[in-house]
């Protein structure tokens, strides 16, 4: 997938983007198992998949979000969340940025992912009233369940 994106941003000579080859999570760490296909997969994940192929282990640097925002001075207005379990994680790594700027966040979420990697998603209530956000489905409706979709986080003072 990284190879995909560098080649679009090469292709489209969008200059504004900057490519960093990091895992997101709830903190920076030097080395973090990640599991990864030889073809493009959204498959890609720090939770190693059964019946799903053969996936490369390596290793990779992760960063937070809050550390990276504070360190290169970014201002986030808007973040998008698609990591195949560790939504939970990342929210946890994300709590200052986002309670300092509060940018709309589009959350794609993998409940069963996610109690893989040993949280719940009582985890995401908790986080979400926290940060002092709403949820919303498709529809626009407030989600009484979570499933495997996509979801809008908006800060409460945002309708």
């Amino acid at each position: 997938n990284l190879s995909y994106l560098r080649y679009h941003v090469e292709k489209n000579k969008i200059k504004n983007i900057i490519i960093n080859n990091l895992v997101v999570g709830s903190k920076a760490r030097q080395k973090v198992v990640f599991y990864e296909k030889e073809v493009t997969s959204g498959l890609n994940s720090i939770l190693k998949l059964e019946n799903k192929g053969h996936f490369n282990e390596k290793y990779k640097i992760q960063t937070s979000l809050d550390h990276y925002c504070f360190r290169k001075n970014i201002i986030p207005e808007l973040i998008k969340i698609d990591a195949e379990g560790s939504e939970i994680e990342i929210l946890i790594g994300s709590k200052k940025i986002i309670k300092k700027y509060k940018p709309i966040i589009f959350l794609s979420l993998h409940p069963f992912h996610i109690k893989k990697l040993g949280n719940k998603i009582k985890d995401l209530k908790l986080i979400l009233k926290e940060i002092d956000y709403d949820i919303f489905d498709k529809s626009n409706a407030t989600p009484k369940t979570f499933k495997l979709d996509e979801y809008l986080l908006v800060p409460k003072n945002v309708k």
